[in-house]
């Protein structure tokens, strides 16, 4: 240890750390944060010119160009504008909350205007698409109005006859009960367009995975219904109850 060379300005009390030492400046005296160099040295030169700042970086926008260009634009173009007409040509072909009363006062808010004498105002869509049906001119005041007509039929998807009566449960041609309802529309020429749903939903195979269960007697059974003349118990009080 006593062989171990010491740094002259290494302090007894700590040893093995340096402390540096304290030595005040003139107060007139400045010291500059970076060494100043000279312009034409080399080193200097090449510092500055691939330094990775510059390097790296896109180049800080022009403020003065850009201020320059602002007052050589056209003062056409940088004249105040009226701000009601501006508030009116930004509210051209929107609804707002100050032309929503006048917009569905229109008869024919949505479509081009026709030459419309006699019409039917009604706000039941059931009434309107009946009446588009027989080819009237339905008028609307609040703006809820349909704009095709279209109604429902039954569709067997096992033979694939249709029947207009909704209230069939069993196909009347093949007699299964896989009538699916469907939506129609009548062109000018008369016939049917079927709008079919591309969703495999539609066709749910409910019930038909398991056996059906065996019939129960009584007046009181609960069977299911599987043909169309299948007799059924009068469900109906008894006398008792009846009094």
């Amino acid at each position: 240890l006593s062989l171990t060379h010491r740094h002259p300005e290494a302090p007894v009390d700590v040893p093995g750390f340096h402390v540096p030492p304290q030595t005040k400046c003139p107060e007139n005296e400045k010291i500059p944060l970076v060494a100043e160099r000279d312009p034409g040295d080399p080193v200097a030169l090449a510092e500055t010119e691939f330094s990775s700042f510059l390097f790296w970086r896109n180049p800080l926008p022009n403020i003065e160009e850009d201020l320059e260009g602002l007052l050589k634009a056209d003062p056409l173009l940088l004249e105040a504008e009226d701000p009601e007409s501006q508030e009116s040509s930004e509210e051209d072909g929107w609804i707002t909350p100050r032309n929503i009363e006048q917009m569905q006062q229109s008869p024919c808010w949505g479509r081009e205007p026709a030459q419309v004498q006699v019409g039917c105002v009604t706000t039941d869509f059931a009434m309107q698409n009946v009446l588009l049906q027989m080819g009237l001119h339905v008028l609307s005041f609040n703006g809820l109005l349909i704009q095709h007509a279209r109604s429902y039929i039954l569709r067997c998807h096992g033979c694939f006859r249709t029947t207009s009566k909704m209230t069939r449960l069993f196909c009347p041609h093949c007699g299964n009960k896989t009538l699916k309802k469907v939506a129609v529309t009548v062109k000018d020429d008369g016939s049917f367009h079927l709008h079919f749903s591309q969703n495999p939903k539609v066709l749910n195979p409910r019930g038909l995975r398991h056996s059906l269960p065996a019939p129960q007697g009584g007046k009181h059974a609960s069977n299911p219904h599987l043909t169309e003349d299948q007799r059924f118990p009068q469900q109906r009080l008894s006398r008792k109850a009846r009094q």
